[in-house]
């Protein structure tokens, strides 16, 4: 038995097109699912697009603000489509989404890294036994290779991320002090250095120092306090100024008194310093000697050039001349009589440890020369 079906074209239209619907997604599951080689070689984003539309059949769709951080290079053999675009943007702000024959690149938010805290540690660095400050102690964080260095006052400040740190203490003739912590606070950390005289062997192939464009500190000249006690001077009396004549560039003047001309400059285009305060008048016993005593000052610095900053301005020359603190943990002194003076330095604790005194003193011997030359006379 024979049962006719009866068909309009209205109906023969609609199972026509389902049935290219169901091919065409059944080819782009296919072509999805299809393995296939790809070699890119420092390619841009819209060459790779290009290479893998023409090699797959896709079309990209991305807007302006998709970006790559940097070229792709890769090669693959037998992947699929979303396998090479995971690992063509696993290390860029993209992301995609393959939808039928399309697919979509959209940017990618990069998570931002969370903001670590910064805290400062400071202090002082002092001899371990008299607690003078030292100047220039070098205080270096070695988990980071940054440091410092103490600045006229013995007084040091570093700024560091949150964590542990390990500072290294260091200074010329002492022992390295080591300090692990962890930083999560401004820290106050006082540091006493140990003498350390047991040096290793030392080979010597200069004693000069870097000059000009090769130093650290142009123009800067510092004098050892044992250059300026073994000084020949007027009487042989050891002065600060006396010595600072005989430095490159600096002239005396008149002979046996202590006004410095630098660089063709006059005694009063000098800045003279004294533990930071400008001393204006330098000159002793009508400029014979300087008001300084070797005794009480610890070291002294010459600028004849490129003054820093902090200074201010001056035409010829700086002088920054810094004394004794005085030693915390014991009394010495020394007492010297000369033909033209007689000395009294003493230096010592006032409270052991904690407070600390230098006491100088100069008397010249010219008015009892006078007195007594008065009493031969009569």
């Amino acid at each position: 038995m024979r049962i006719p079906i009866y068909c309009s074209h209205h109906h023969i239209r609609a199972v026509l097109l389902m049935c290219v619907v169901l091919l065409s997604s059944s080819l782009h599951a296919q072509n999805k699912e299809a393995r296939i080689n790809l070699i890119v070689r420092n390619a841009t984003l819209e060459s790779f697009v290009r290479q893998l539309e023409n090699t797959t059949g896709f079309s990209f769709v991305y807007g302006e603000e998709v970006k790559l951080t940097r070229r792709i290079t890769l090669e693959v053999r037998q992947k699929t489509v979303g396998e090479i675009l995971q690992r063509a943007f696993e290390d860029e702000p993209i992301k995609f989404e393959i939808t039928g024959k399309h697919i979509l690149l959209q940017k990618r938010p990069v998570p931002q890294k969370p903001v670590s805290r910064k805290f400062t540690i400071s202090g002082y660095v002092t001899d371990g036994a008299s607690s003078e400050t030292l100047i220039g102690a070098n205080i270096l964080e070695s988990r980071r290779s940054t440091g410092t260095s103490t600045n006229p006052f013995g007084f040091y400040t570093l700024t560091l991320p949150e964590g542990e740190a390990e500072l290294i203490f260091s200074y010329l003739g002492y022992e390295n002090q080591y300090s692990r912590f962890e930083l999560n606070k401004d820290t106050l950390l006082n540091v006493r250095l140990g003498s350390n005289n047991q040096l290793a062997e030392v080979v010597v192939m200069s004693d000069k120092q870097e000059a000009g464009l090769q130093s650290t500190a142009m123009g800067a000249h510092e004098i050892p306090m044992t250059q300026i006690q073994h000084t020949p001077s007027v009487l042989g009396e050891a002065d600060l100024l006396k010595t600072i004549q005989l430095m490159p560039g600096v002239q005396a003047g008149m002979e046996g008194f202590s006004g410095l001309y630098v660089r063709g400059g006059g005694p009063d285009q000098n800045l003279i310093l004294l533990d930071g305060i400008p001393v204006y008048n330098a000159d002793h016993l009508m400029g014979v000697f300087s008001i300084f005593t070797p005794e009480a000052v610890k070291k002294v610095t010459l600028f004849k050039s490129s003054f820093p900053s902090r200074y201010g301005g001056r035409l010829s020359s700086i002088v920054d001349v810094r004394t004794n603190d005085g030693d915390m943990n014991r009394l010495h002194g020394a007492i010297s009589v000369g033909t033209l003076t007689s000395k009294l330095h003493v230096e010592g604790p006032i409270v052991k440890g904690r407070t600390s005194f230098s006491l100088s003193a100069r008397g010249h011997a010219h008015r009892f020369s006078f007195e007594r030359l008065q009493e031969r006379w009569r």
